[in-house]
């Protein structure tokens, strides 16, 4: 190659990482110059102080990023046609959305909490943070927006005082096993559960290092099955993979990925008495210009099946 040529390409690409590490310097100090909270959690899990004895109902919210407003929408119709969950499952998107409903059983206060909380309110990015994500494993968003949202908006901050008995899950990387829990500080549960990779760094809590729920649980119904209600009513949010022609080797890696996560999400709500299913395809994770229109579907999703809902539960509690 002409050395010219050589010259102008080294140059060039220098220019570009000093772009990005200019840009990721700008966002690191506009991030640090805010106040984060800090949950403090304990080096073992607590003992569970609210047990969830002979449910009748369980509500299982999968994973599905901002998508997860779609649950919003689903619960307004639940609690309009007067449909109480005994128990709340939740995973990533799911374990927000859950917290926020178990913590207050108010569908208008919840959307008045959640509705119009975006990108900005709830991920933050440092320079350090994605400098360490190219050699540690960790990620570009480091959860601290997200944990201060919780901390300033839910009046509980432990499982014990929830009002609905709640179960997050997450997934663990020492292991690669599903992590259930139900007791001790929320808001590292939900973090946790939330910790999508790449983009979140994973959480320490409890001795384990954890990430989304959905990485092996996106409708976690077999964790509902485990506490034997008599009906099971699951919300998927996942995506249904795109039918457009990939072009490069990234479209295919992420056309795989959101066929085998899409084939697991189903899968695993196949197992429910009843799946609610909203149409939101076509939507990303961080898509959060569309709450309303998630909103809106997740409505109608359920309005579709609370008759169904409703005689099923007739049998089950006349």
């Amino acid at each position: 190659m002409d050395s010219k040529i050589q010259h102008n390409i080294f140059y060039g690409a220098r220019s570009i990482v000093l772009l990005v590490f200019v840009t990721l310097f700008c966002s690191g100090c506009c991030c640090n110059s805010q106040k984060y909270v800090k949950v403090p959690v304990p080096e073992l899990m607590p003992p569970v102080t609210k047990e969830i004895k002979d449910p009748k109902v369980a509500l299982v919210l999968s994973s599905g990023g901002f998508r997860g407003m779609a649950h919003i929408g689903v619960l307004e119709v639940l609690e309009e046609n007067g449909i109480k969950p005994d128990f709340i499952v939740g995973s990533s998107a799911g374990s927000f959305v859950g917290a926020f409903y178990a913590d207050d059983p108010n569908i208008h206060n919840i959307k008045q909490k959640l509705m119009y909380a975006r990108y900005d309110n709830l991920v933050d990015t440092s320079m350090l943070a994605c400098i360490r994500a190219l050699f540690y494993p960790t990620g570009p968003v480091q959860g601290r927006k997200l944990v201060t949202f919780m901390h300033n908006n839910l009046h509980a901050k432990d499982f014990g005082e929830l009002k609905i008995p709640l179960v997050i899950v997450a997934t663990s990387l020492v292991n690669n096993d599903i992590v259930v829990m139900r007791s001790g500080p929320v808001i590292p549960a939900v973090h946790a559960s939330t910790a999508l990779p790449p983009y979140f760094a994973p959480v320490c809590v409890y001795q384990n290092q954890l990430v989304d729920g959905g990485v092996v649980a996106p409708v976690p119904v077999e964790v509902a099955k485990s506490f034997k209600p008599e009906y099971v009513i699951a919300v998927d949010i996942s995506k249904r993979p795109s039918l457009s022609r990939v072009r490069n080797a990234f479209q295919i890696t992420g056309r795989v990925l959101d066929i085998s996560f899409y084939e697991l999400a189903n899968n695993q709500a196949s197992d429910a008495d009843v799946v609610i299913r909203p149409d939101i395809s076509g939507f990303g994770p961080f898509e959060d210009d569309y709450l309303v229109e998630f909103y809106e579907a997740g409505r109608r999703a359920a309005e579709e099946k609370v008759a169904e809902i409703k005689a099923a539960l007739l049998k089950i509690q006349p």
